[in-house]
């Protein structure tokens, strides 16, 4: 603004000059903390007599400007109070700073008009020929209007002549809503947004129009013994289980209470929701516990009645389940033991090792009452030869024991085919028989799901001309001759199972046969056998052992071999089938 005096500068120094002149009301902000520098020196307080009264107290003064501050103009504070759920409702008329009553901005402008306001003990304010309610907080109930009702003059407009100036006379004029409190958004009741100027407009109207709410004390009282038998008769409703009854008397009582209190609303009359449904539902809470722990009871009594009945009933079954379970356990184990009994029978009579055997021993050892190990010796036509087998079939138990019966089946036919001359006693052509026939009869070319089949070694021997032969399917043999041990590893393809080829091949390997050369079969059992530590049993820890064993008599090593065992597993169950065969042929 170029070429204005100095002087003219300051707005406010020459707005407050023009409103000194008038009989204007200003604003002042109460706080109970320290906003400013400097205090109020002068300030013109309510001159009214001691009141009953419950007002908030004040501590410091926000002042308007200097030139504003003098005891000739009245001031009213723009302070505003919430509800507990930030809403605004109500505004007090007075509040306290220090040992002065202060009125509201509201209050203070219609005094301008009438000074003559007074206070009784009963909470009414007598004021303009009026008799205003107010609560013991002399909080003032609002009626708020429409949003077209307030009206705005821009100060600009006013000035630069577009609003005529009598368009204001006998009117009330708030000058600068830009102030604090006075700017400040509020939501109201209803839910509207509103500038705290309109909020000290609508308590200055409602009290000139006496258009303001009331809040009768004695409808608190109705609400909250309303509220109770209403509780108490949904209980009994709920008791009864007058479902349809209690639906529609719970719907009912909100639709009408919400139709009653806009009704009321409209009249002047305002009623908080609070004092009817905080008591409802405190109440309906505490007769629904207590109906519940009543209901509870109930269903205890009537559940603990049918629970008995269910027991005897259940206990009854249990017998019978049991007795019949029992009855099936002793027929499986029956029939198990029986396979056991034949599982057993089909193993090699001694007397046809002792043809070929200087010594020998055997450990069978299945891990349940049938297995799925098995060792055939069968002596051929020519009485001088002999065919070893040490066999592990997949699987224990009684799958194992079927894979067993399988081996034992195809071992009679390849004995009468060497016999008949239609084989030769190679162990390398007896795996490869096992393997096709196997794979034959459980049809695995065809994507059977009997993926059966086994690892095995077998040792020909012809006690004439001393010759041996060994082949083996993910087996070996082992020897001992003079503390010297030799593995003879078989072939890394097992016989059967779906993946392996029906034309598969396996090797012979020659062993020459010396006085006190001593050989060995055995099942993967013994080796993978477990410690309680975690630890394998180990075939190195075997071969070890047999160098320190070998020279005993058999009898004597298959004893420490089976103490060895017992000192390694300790009380753990065994996992696996065990064969082991020891034997040096004369």
């Amino acid at each position: 603004m170029d070429g204005v005096p100095k002087k003219l500068l300051d707005n406010d120094k020459i707005f407050s000059s023009a409103l000194q002149r008038t009989g204007v009301i200003t604003s002042v902000y109460l706080s109970k903390s320290d906003m400013q520098k400097e205090h109020c020196k002068e300030f013109n307080g309510l001159d009214i007599e001691t009141l009953k009264f419950d007002l908030l107290e004040y501590e410091y003064l926000l002042c308007n400007t200097a030139a504003l501050g003098s005891k000739k103009h009245r001031s009213g504070f723009v302070n505003t109070y919430l509800d507990e759920d930030a809403v605004l409702r109500r505004m007090p008329v007075l509040k306290r700073y220090k040992e002065q009553y202060v009125p509201a901005l509201s209050l203070a402008t219609l005094l301008s008009i009438d000074e003559s306001v007074t206070f009784d003990e009963v909470g009414t304010m007598s004021f303009l020929s009026k008799t205003i309610q107010l609560d013991k907080q002399s909080n003032f109930l609002l009626r708020f209007y429409h949003d077209g009702w307030y009206k705005k003059i821009s100060a600009s407009d006013f000035l630069e002549g577009r609003v005529a100036k009598d368009s204001l006379q006998g009117k009330i004029v708030l000058i600068g809503s830009s102030a604090v409190s006075l700017h400040d958004q509020l939501i109201v009741t209803g839910g509207k947004k509103m500038a705290g100027v309109k909020v000290h407009v609508t308590m200055m109207d409602n009290i000139l129009d006496e258009e303001y709410m009331v809040q009768p004390e004695i409808y608190k009282m109705i609400n909250i013994l309303l509220s109770l038998v209403l509780s108490f008769l949904l209980f009994f409703l709920l008791y009864k289980k007058y479902k349809k009854s209690l639906f529609v008397l719970f719907f009912g009582t909100i639709v009408s209470f919400v139709s009653f209190t806009s009704f009321s609303f409209v009249h002047g009359v305002y009623l908080s929701a609070g004092y009817f449904f905080i008591p409802f539902v405190t109440y309906f809470f505490l007769v629904s516990v207590f109906y519940i722990l009543i209901d509870s009871y109930d269903r205890f009594l009537f559940e603990k009645a049918l629970t008995q009945k269910h027991i005897d009933e259940l206990e009854d079954k249990v017998k019978e389940r049991t007795a019949q379970l029992v009855a099936s356990h002793k027929h499986i184990e029956d029939n198990i033991n029986y396979a056991s009994y034949i599982q057993s029978a089909i193993l090699p009579q001694e007397e046809i090792l002792k043809k070929y055997a200087k010594d020998f021993f055997v450990i069978w050892q299945p891990r349940d009452v049938v297995g799925g190990d098995i060792y055939c010796v069968s002596e051929l036509n020519s009485g001088d030869e002999v065919i070893i087998m040490v066999i592990d079939g997949v699987g224990h138990g009684v799958s194992g024991a079927f894979v067993t019966m399988l081996v034992k089946a195809i071992e009679a036919q390849i004995i009468a085919n060497i016999d008949n001359q239609k084989m030769q006693p190679s162990p390398a052509i007896i795996l490869e028989y096992f393997n096709k026939s196997i794979k034959s009869m459980l049809k695995q070319e065809k994507r059977s799901k009997a993926n059966a089949g086994f690892d095995g070694g077998v040792l020909y021997y012809n006690k004439k001309t001393k010759a041996c032969k060994f082949a083996g399917a993910k087996s070996a043999l082992i020897t001992l001759y003079d503390n010297k041990v030799e593995v003879i590893d078989g072939d890394r393809k097992n016989v059967g199972f779906a993946r392996v080829k029906a034309d598969q091949k396996y090797t012979d390997h020659e062993v020459t046969v010396k006085d006190g050369l001593k050989f060995y079969m055995l099942t993967d059992g013994l080796v993978d056998q477990e410690s309680p530590e975690g630890k394998r049993f180990s075939k190195q820890k075997f071969l070890d052992f047999l160098v320190t064993i070998h020279k005993k008599i058999f009898e004597r090593q298959k004893d420490d071999i089976l103490s060895l065992l017992e000192n390694h597993q300790k009380n753990l169950q065994q996992s696996d089938d065990i064969t082991v065969f020891g034997i040096e042929f004369k």
